[in-house]
């Protein structure tokens, strides 16, 4: 369950660092009470247990959580400052800008209308509506945001891959009953 909640930061505004600091801290430290608790209950054993490899992995997952946030922050302030210096660059132009297309120097507006001209064709060749339709509904272009719509489906795939090992491997061993 701790897990799953430490998902929910992914859904969670980037800007919204105390939130997402708050959720990825609390569910890591939450489970490292969990595994001292659990370890304090059985006897000390030389060898790796079912539980030391669940507890392991389970804590491995949500820092990877909280380690999926730094880096989702670091981009989204790298792509911020890339932002400001284009806009300083821009600002510092002359009112005109050169044409790509054959050397000729054209006002502003004319070059930003020829852009928007070429960006409503592009969108128009895009044939597959489902790859458009992410790219619309999820500002795909986005590297922080696509960073973390990518995690939302890739840790979830993943825990279920370790858990599908982990039962298949640990279930093999049954559970001596004393009566």
């Amino acid at each position: 369950m701790l897990v799953i909640v430490s998902w929910v930061s992914f859904w969670i505004d980037r800007t919204a660092v105390p939130a997402r600091v708050t959720l990825g801290v609390t569910t890591l430290l939450t489970m490292t009470t969990q595994s001292s608790g659990i370890n304090a209950k059985l006897p000390p054993v030389a060898y790796i247990k079912a539980i030391d490899v669940w507890i392991g992995a389970c804590m491995t997952f949500i820092f990877c959580a909280l380690l999926e946030f730094a880096w989702v922050t670091y981009i989204a302030n790298k792509q911020d400052a890339n932002k400001r210096a284009r806009t300083e660059r821009e600002k510092a132009e002359l009112p005109f800008l050169q044409n790509s297309h054959n050397d000729v120097w054209v006002p502003r507006e004319v070059a930003e209308q020829e852009r928007e001209v070429m960006t409503v064709r592009m969108n128009r060749r895009q044939t597959n509506s489902v790859w458009k339709w992410i790219k619309t509904k999820t500002e795909w272009n986005d590297k922080s945001k696509r960073a973390d719509l990518i995690s939302r489906v890739m840790f979830p795939v993943l825990f279920l891959t370790f858990n599908i090992s982990y039962w298949t491997h640990y279930g093999q061993y049954g559970v001596a009953i004393s009566t």
